[in-house]
């Protein structure tokens, strides 16, 4: 009897805490903060952003809840559409909506619910969502929906928008299972009874920003859950986990791995070149399944291009290590651009990189990066904290922060030849590109792709933009040099050659005089002329360098008047290690007009202290991009 009281005891505990949410409903007289003066001018404000998650797991119990309650006040007509469109979903996921409220508050307190026949369900994946019809400036549009679900084992709850929001609160309850939630600063944390609720308050609205750490910077809160009673998992039992060497392997067996390490012949060459022949084979003939992708059972690792799961080809890593007896760390860490590594435990929301570090080398291997090769790290993690972890036994793991890679590795050199057409309405180009480090590995990728789609369409509209970025113009013949995937580990330039013409608005008539835009021969170019203020870091992905030389054939009866736009010389003061500059010489050498140009940025984070020189050198290139060049004919 006892037994069974506490079984009944325990149950309507469960049903008590998931019916609290089930039943939660909003103010019938809502009332809602006063606006600042400041407020009022946004066009619109977000009044609250209340989130509730319950989730209950147990032998009876295996279920979710999810609340989400909104209020916005529009104070400007032209973003009606940004406001007045509800879809009841949860990061992403089809649910099951259990309940679904929305109304209309105008500015005189009146209220208009809108009516459950205004709610459509979507006939592929079954979501509900609304639309607020007859919205005017000054009208406040609230909705509440309640969703239930499988239970989410991790999220990201982000709360920062493009509208400020003057109150963002995340409530969780559960039974049988633990959260553990990582909120950003703007939270704060308090223990309601059997709630724990986080706090924000007056979060500014959210401004893009050139390459900036968006994922990174904004206001959120990640989380994930583990049974009750459960630790998360700690880095030095996960990463000593990880470090073991594989019995077993997914799709194939462990005689299928043997075989390929005697096929690859690698036991009595120097490390370096058993990485280098590993790493090449692995990323030149193996693929991973997508998602719902079937796995076949391999029989045979050495039959050439095959699809292999991801975790497999890890494992086949680390498996090769092993045989051959070269030490390794196991090095993890996630996209400076998105977060920051944990320092204690696997936080699962969050997008790892794991890397395999070779001390005798000091070079890295990226099993899960298909265009990276083994000696630099993936660019994403330059720089960015990271745990690793050696194999030796330790009960401890180590935090650095990874290294970076300079300028003067991913070099860009482009030698440009510029003629014009019989009728000097249009030029035809020929370029040459070369490239190597970052950049190089990018397209030595992108073209083994392109060339098993075999899209004759999409590789013309690659190489186009690869020339030009994006200038319209006519793709005549391109060929291309060094692009098998060995050429990475020597640093050899992927070359790309081709054969353009382009006619629009390159040339123009002004009466003896013809201009002819010669800066657009270097592609549109980003410019930041109307980006003044900064308030975060910009993140540039990789330090690099270009390198071009344009030489342009002076059409014969006409001589240069001018070409002063074309010669800069952009190079702020600044350290080594921070400089950037864009440099262009111009010379008349006979019937021709040769330009060099040197654009350099040395580091890949430019602190706002900096932006202001950095906004200079980008914005020259910019300038140059619109230069030209003035003819007239000899009389």
């Amino acid at each position: 009897m006892k037994k069974l009281l506490l079984l009944l005891f325990v149950l309507s505990a469960l049903y008590s805490k998931s019916q609290e949410i089930k039943n939660y409903v909003w103010e019938a007289n809502p009332s809602f903060q006063e606006l600042s003066e400041d407020l009022k001018q946004e066009p619109a404000v977000i009044l609250f952003d209340k989130r509730w998650i319950h989730t209950r797991v147990g032998e009876y119990a295996y279920a979710s809840f999810v609340m989400n309650h909104l209020a916005v006040k529009i104070n400007k007509k032209e973003v009606i559409n940004k406001f007045n469109k509800v879809s009841a979903e949860d990061r992403n996921y089809i649910r099951k909506t259990r309940d679904f409220h929305a109304r209309i508050i105008k500015p005189d307190g009146s209220i208009r619910i809108i009516p459950p026949s205004s709610i459509v369900e979507a006939e592929v994946n079954k979501t509900k969502s609304i639309v607020f019809e007859g919205v005017e400036e000054g009208d406040i549009l609230e909705y509440y929906y309640i969703l239930k679900e499988n239970p989410v084992s991790s999220g990201v709850e982000v709360y920062q928008s493009e509208a400020p929001v003057l109150f963002a609160q995340l409530t969780t309850t559960s039974s049988g299972v633990d959260f553990h939630i990582y909120p950003t600063s703007a939270f704060t944390k308090q223990e309601q009874g059997s709630k724990t609720v986080y706090t924000a308050k007056n979060l500014p609205a959210y401004k893009p920003e050139y390459r900036s750490a968006d994922i990174r910077n904004i206001e959120k809160i990640v989380f994930f859950l583990t049974l009750k009673g459960y630790p998360p998992t700690y880095w030095n039992r996960m990463l000593a986990q990880s470090t073991l060497p594989p019995k077993t392997f997914k799709g194939f067996r462990v005689k299928h791995a043997k075989k390929l390490l005697e096929k690859l012949n690698v036991a009595t060459l120097p490390v370096d070149k058993q990485l280098e022949t590993i790493d090449s084979y692995i990323k030149v003939n193996f693929g991973f399944y997508e998602d719902g992708q079937k796995q076949n059972k391999i029989t045979d690792l050495c039959a050439g291009k095959m699809l292999l799961d991801s975790d497999d080809v890890f494992a086949l890593y680390s498996f090769f290590l092993h045989q051959l007896k070269i030490p390794y760390e196991l090095v993890v860490s996630v996209d400076r651009q998105i977060g920051e590594v944990n320092r204690d435990i696997y936080l699962y929301p969050m997008p790892h990189i794991w890397m395999l570090y070779i001390p005798e080398t000091n070079k890295y291997i990226s099993p899960f990066s298909l265009s990276k090769s083994y000696g630099t790290p993936r660019y994403e993690v330059q720089g960015a904290l990271s745990v690793s972890y050696n194999g030796n036994g330790s009960k401890s793991v180590n935090i650095s922060n990874i290294g970076s890679v300079d300028a003067a590795s991913n070099m860009e050199n482009n030698v440009i030849e510029v003629k014009l057409n019989e009728e000097l309405t249009g030029a035809i180009v020929k370029t040459t590109a070369q490239s190597t480090g970052y950049r190089s590995e990018f397209d030595r990728r992108a073209l083994q792709l392109l060339a098993e789609e075999n899209d004759k369409e999409k590789t013309e509209n690659y190489m186009k933009n690869r020339f030009l970025h994006g200038l319209p113009c006519k793709l005549i013949s391109f060929d291309t040099e060094n692009t098998e995937f060995h050429n990475n580990y020597i640093s050899t330039p992927l070359t790309i050659n081709g054969l353009l013409e382009i006619e629009d608005n390159f040339v123009e008539n002004a009466g003896d005089m013809i201009v002819v835009n010669l800066g657009k021969v270097i592609g549109i170019q980003t410019d930041l002329f109307q980006e003044e203020e900064r308030h975060s870091d910009l993140d540039m992905d990789f330090a690099h360098r270009y390198k071009r030389k344009i030489t342009f054939q002076i059409p014969e009866g006409y001589k240069v008047e001018s070409f002063g736009e074309m010669k800069k010389s952009v190079k702020p003061l600044l350290p080594e290690t921070e400089a950037c500059w864009f440099v262009s010489t111009v010379e008349v050498n006979e019937n021709q007009i040769v330009i060099d140009i040197d654009e350099s940025y040395n580091n890949y984070i430019v602190p706002v202290a900096r932006y202001q020189d950095y906004r200079a050198v980008v914005n020259a290139a910019a300038d140059f991009f619109k230069g030209s060049v003035v003819l007239s004919k000899i009389q």
